[in-house]
C-alpha cells in the first residue's frame, strides 16, 4: 500500500494528477462542507468516511469547522424543518448528538452516493 498525505507535496498541496492516480481516498471532514470531498467525488475516487458517530467524537475532542461557531441566521430557518429543528451553528461542547446528527445527515458527506463508511 501506499499513503500519500495532502501535506506530503512540497508545496504544501498534491496536484489534481497526483490525487487521481490513488486507488482510493481516505477523508476526515473538518467540517459539514468540504472541498476536497466534492474534487475527490468529481474524480471519481473511491471515497472512505469516518462514520457519523466517530465524526461526532472526533469533534468533541478536536474542535474545528463548522461546528464551532455559534450564531443566529439573519432569516427563518427554512431547512430546519416545520417541527423546529436545531439551528445550523453550535457550540460543540454545548450541543447534544441529536443535533449534530440532524445536520450531518443533510451534508454532502452523507447524502452523495458512494463514499464508505468505516
Amino acid at each position: 500500500l501506499r499513503f500519500s498525505f495532502v501535506s506530503d507535496a512540497s508545496n504544501g498541496f498534491l496536484s489534481y494528477e497526483s490525487i487521481a492516480s490513488h486507488r482510493c481516498a481516505v477523508l476526515v471532514p473538518n467540517d459539514l462542507t468540504m472541498a476536497s470531498f466534492v474534487e475527490a467525488f468529481a474524480m471519481g475516487i473511491p471515497i472512505f468516511l469516518p462514520k457519523a458517530e466517530w465524526l461526532y467524537r472526533l469533534q468533541k475532542s478536536v474542535p474545528y469547522g463548522f461546528m464551532v461557531h455559534s450564531g443566529k441566521l439573519p432569516l427563518p430557518c427554512y431547512a430546519c424543518g416545520t417541527n423546529g429543528g436545531p439551528p445550523p451553528f453550535w457550540h460543540e461542547k454545548r450541543r447534544a448528538l441529536s443535533a449534530i446528527m440532524y445536520w450531518l445527515r443533510l451534508s454532502d458527506i452523507s447524502t452523495w452516493p458512494h463514499s464508505q463508511r468505516f
